[in-house]
């Protein structure tokens, strides 16, 4: 099993170091012509994608096969989703339902808009959690020495 892991990521990381070396040609197609190669600039955009996508793939893969292996884990693991599904529910539920000026300017639409105000606000929840959680870390570490 982990030899097969090790050759899956071996060839996962040649095809990403590929894709990144197309990238990077097509990044400088769009900077070598000022920005007007719409071809250079939708190969970057679509390149990045897939690389994004391939790295999605691989990190839910790999999950799904250290989970499968500890069911303890597993339950943890589950339990921590459905908590993060409902704060980013409520998140959405606190979210702007009218779009702003700028928001409207531009032509997106309300629910859009209301998406990434719960976005940023489960953001935003997720950093306060990582500063309690690091300060938490060191008063423990402080009171246990």
């Amino acid at each position: 099993m982990e030899k097969s892991i090790k050759k899956i990521t071996l060839i996962t990381n040649i095809v990403i170091v590929a894709l990144s070396a197309l990238a990077f040609v097509a990044g400088l197609i769009v900077v070598i012509t000022n920005g007007e190669s719409a071809t250079g600039k939708d190969l970057a955009v679509s390149i990045t994608s897939i690389m994004a996508l391939i790295a999605i793939a691989l990190i839910l893969a790999f999950t799904i096969i250290q989970l499968a292996s500890n069911i303890k884990q597993l339950i943890k693991v589950l339990i921590m989703i459905v908590v993060a599904v409902v704060v980013f529910f409520l998140c959405y539920l606190i979210a702007p339902t009218e779009s702003s000026e700028t928001a409207k300017k531009v032509g997106m639409e309300p629910s859009i808009y209301r998406i990434i105000g719960a976005s940023l606000y489960f953001g935003y929840i997720i950093l306060g959690g990582v500063v309690l959680a690091l300060i938490g870390s060191f008063a423990y570490v402080k009171i246990k020495n």
